[in-house]
């Protein structure tokens, strides 16, 4: 069953539903402030002035600090690690496999003050997955993923293509060929990946090449609280 403000976004017609993804992504722009820039050169400086061993040292430091949080703050690892002793990084494996029925489970939120920003997979491997970060997770996530994408040539605002596993377009515009909405101010096109089929997929080629699209990845949507 479809909600209020899907059923009324379903209605519109294709302009609007491109306006409306755009104003919906504004919402983002308190992610690209300050700290967002300061992490991100933070991160450029790590990969390309650490030795091997600096990296490796952060990485454990990162990690025994990640497991101090959970083992205050999260029930679920509360638990766990009660019965394992976990002195650095080397010691990962003696945590069990997470599956995502555990993260579906109340227990694993932690116990924390901040505002949370709600996040989706796809569902692309069956039923979608939603999971909770902080500001601050976000902003180190999107500074993180901004630096990878940037070993490869993306810059902000470059030209692409994300295939969504959301319902982003109807009928009535797959009978106009149509299987995709736009983001105009932060040139994102968001393919329906429940149309990459043999019927459509030369529509879909078509509008990668006349929208001159530059990269493509998968997305996951998130809603701030």
């Amino acid at each position: 069953m479809h909600s209020f403000k899907q059923n009324i976004y379903n209605k519109l017609p294709i302009t609007f539903k491109n306006i409306l993804v755009t104003a919906y992504n504004l919402r983002f722009f308190k992610i690209y402030g300050r700290k967002y820039q300061i992490l991100l050169k933070e991160i450029e400086d790590n990969f390309f002035n650490l030795s091997y061993e600096e990296i490796q040292k952060l990485q454990n430091d990162q990690f025994m600090e990640l497991i101090g949080f959970v083992s205050s703050r999260n029930p679920y690892y509360k638990k766990i690690l009660k019965d394992i002793e976990i002195h650095s990084l080397k010691d990962i494996n003696k945590l069990p496999v997470m599956i995502k029925d555990d993260l579906r489970n109340e227990n694993i939120k932690s116990k924390i003050d901040d505002s949370i920003i709600k996040g989706y997979t796809g569902g692309t491997t069956g039923k979608s997955l939603s999971f909770g970060m902080t500001l601050d997770d976000y902003i180190q996530r999107e500074a993180t993923i901004t630096f990878f994408r940037g070993m490869y040539g993306y810059r902000f605002k470059d030209k692409i293509a994300w295939f969504s596993g959301k319902e982003i377009i109807t009928n009535k515009e797959v009978q106009k060929n149509i299987f995709w909405v736009k983001d105009l101010l932060n040139n994102f096109t968001y393919y329906s990946t429940f149309h990459l089929k043999d019927e459509y997929i030369d529509a879909m080629i078509n509008n990668l090449n006349l929208s001159k699209i530059e990269y493509g990845n998968i997305i996951f949507f998130s809603t701030i609280l």
